[in-house]
């Protein structure tokens, strides 16, 4: 589930129910995206977090703005018509020093909901931690450690509650790796973490944006706001800013 529209999208075809009630949501969200109210919050959240566009760098938050009402449009109408639409795209901005890129893409054979931070170099360790707050998450790195790979328990017991971790460096490295200066903090304020430090980019990864969907009370609370764009995108700004303050630390951490 893509960012912010392709998260109102899925909710809408997935949890839709009928087909008819299906077409009058995508409508009402469809009506909804062309108001200046919708156009108003999304200013706010470029505004917000300094999001621009890789291929118009110097670009303003209102031409960012209008472009993404542009693509909305296409892909509610799409949508409404139940035909497959692909909705992708990714932004950049700076956090704390460093270049963030976000990535997303819904309608294809996979979605695609992903942050990165280019390395400066090579980190002391590489690791990967995941999980939520409802338990461990279920990613490709559930199956098991890759080659080389150790499984380690935090020595935190809230970390070990919620998150399972893998490096290919000695406990030692790693628990005092997650004992660093709010690191732990950032990443329980995550309702799902995906992080991956390796080589040469830190990832996070969120393709069914379970952390969009808490921080609007679940499915449910998705599903009572799909309608409303600016709520959407006032509730979106903090969850970015989260993921970028989780991956700014880990960054700093591994280094």
């Amino acid at each position: 589930m893509a960012f912010p529209v392709g998260s109102l999208v899925m909710v809408a075809v997935v949890l839709g129910g009928s087909l008819l009630y299906r077409r009058w949501m995508m409508g009402r969200m469809q009506r909804q995206s062309s108001t200046p109210e919708a156009r108003a919050a999304m200013v706010r959240f470029f505004e917000s977090t300094g999001y621009r566009d890789p291929a118009a760098p110097d670009g303003d938050a209102q031409a960012l703005a209008e472009a993404t009402m542009q693509r909305m449009a296409r892909a509610w109408e799409a949508a409404a018509r139940s035909q497959p639409t692909l909705y992708e795209g990714g932004w950049v901005r700076e956090f704390d020093g460093m270049p963030v890129t976000y990535s997303f893409s819904s309608g294809g054979a996979t979605s695609v909901n992903e942050w990165t931070v280019p390395l400066p170099r090579p980190p002391r360790l590489h690791w990967r931690l995941y999980g939520g707050k409802t338990g461990h998450a279920t990613t490709p790195a559930a199956a098991g450690p890759s080659d080389g790979w150790r499984r380690i328990r935090p020595a935190d017991p809230e970390l070990a509650d919620r998150f399972v971790v893998e490096a290919n460096a000695d406990e030692a490295s790693v628990q005092a790796l997650l004992g660093t200066p709010g690191l732990k903090e950032a990443l329980l304020s995550c309702a799902h973490v995906d992080l991956e430090v390796g080589p040469s980019t830190a990832l996070f990864r969120d393709p069914l944006s379970r952390n969009v969907y808490a921080a609007m009370g679940g499915y449910f609370g998705a599903m009572m706001s799909a309608a409303n764009l600016g709520k959407t995108f006032e509730v979106a700004a903090p969850v970015h800013d989260n993921v970028a303050d989780v991956l700014t630390r880990a960054v700093r951490a591994s280094a």
